[in-house]
């Protein structure tokens, strides 16, 4: 999915975009590290500033409090910002569940009232693509085999 957005995307906006499984946002050097290392101001500015931000696999991973008011921050800015702010999100998860994944209510609250305002949402149902490679191989235990052993 996150690749045909990127190659539509690709077509449609003539400035970059950033695309990034969730799991990255918090655990590798987005959202948690820039905690760490006092660069949430340059963080959240990077991720605002493209014109399209996809962010995959919602529901992937949970949020602490912190990141949870972060990823408010960078919603809250990427709507309220001039010129082209699109925002496209993945997920197995339906919206409605999302809460289980961020640890603070309202912040949670605040930035899906602002995704889903002007939000056009695909739900797509069917069997994943994944695992059309796959080969199942089905083994079953006959009777056990005995060996007769010369005797010496």
């Amino acid at each position: 999915m996150v690749h045909s957005a990127g190659r539509v995307l690709q077509k449609k906006h003539r400035h970059p975009f950033t695309k990034g499984a969730v799991e990255q946002l918090v655990r590798f050097v987005k959202l948690t590290d820039a905690r760490k290392y006092g660069r949430e101001s340059s963080t959240i500015n990077g991720l605002v500033k493209p014109s399209c931000l996809i962010i995959d696999e919602v529901g992937c991973c949970v949020f602490d409090k912190e990141n949870t008011r972060m990823f408010f921050d960078i919603i809250d800015r990427r709507y309220n910002k001039e010129g082209p702010n699109t925002m496209i999100f993945t997920s197995n998860k339906s919206p409605n569940t999302w809460g289980e994944f961020f640890n603070e209510d309202s912040s949670l609250l605040c930035a899906m009232d602002r995704i889903f305002d002007m939000a056009t949402v695909f739900m797509i149902r069917g069997n994943s693509y994944r695992g059309k490679q796959c080969e199942t191989i089905a083994l079953s235990a006959g009777e056990p085999l005995t060996m007769n052993r010369a005797t010496e």
